[in-house]
């Protein structure tokens, strides 16, 4: 009976979390744009260093890495992994899932699918995996996380404070 209930708590929550995801996308969406996609070119093989990392993943797919489409499907494909993992890290912790809902319900969650594309979001879906794999292998978290650097830089001011508080706090 207990499990029934906890079931029955986990899909009203996925239910309304999704319905508040649904009203952000629809507040704010757009396709990603031309100059977000830049931050997926450079390579480490083209000379750069500072914000080359996602480009030497992508230069497996040859030319195709040049195209839109398919930078703007591996993007959208970044938010999308990006909700789902915020949803899974929160899902019993029912405050902060609403905490993070009314943030979604508010400017700043149409804010987010409108900034779609950016590295913005892959720097976080990076924290976010380090921090879900720290307690399981430290190396790779650390490694995980370490080379976010190579993302871009603003992973000094933004992501890189959150990384060490949790590895404090833990």
């Amino acid at each position: 009976n207990r499990n029934l209930m906890k079931n029955k708590i986990n899909i009203y929550s996925l239910s309304i979390f999704t319905i508040i995801i649904f009203y952000a996308f629809v507040d704010g969406f757009r396709i990603p744009s031309a100059w977000s996609i830049n931050y997926y070119f450079p390579s480490f093989f083209d000379g750069f260093y500072r914000r080359a990392l996602p480009g030497t993943i992508l230069s497996i797919f040859g030319d195709l890495r040049f195209n839109y489409y398919t930078i703007a499907i591996i993007q959208l494909f970044t938010l999308l992994s990006l909700l789902l993992f915020i949803y899974y890290f929160f899902q019993k912790n029912i405050l902060l899932l609403i905490i993070i809902s009314l943030y979604l319900v508010s400017p700043a969650g149409a804010y987010l699918f409108h900034n779609v594309g950016y590295v913005d979001q892959l720097i976080y879906l990076v924290l976010f995996i380090s921090i879900a794999t720290f307690n399981k292998n430290k190396i790779f978290s650390i490694g995980l996380f370490s080379s976010s650097m190579f993302i871009h830089e603003m992973t000094l001011f933004v992501t890189l404070p959150i990384y060490f508080t949790y590895l404090y706090i833990s």
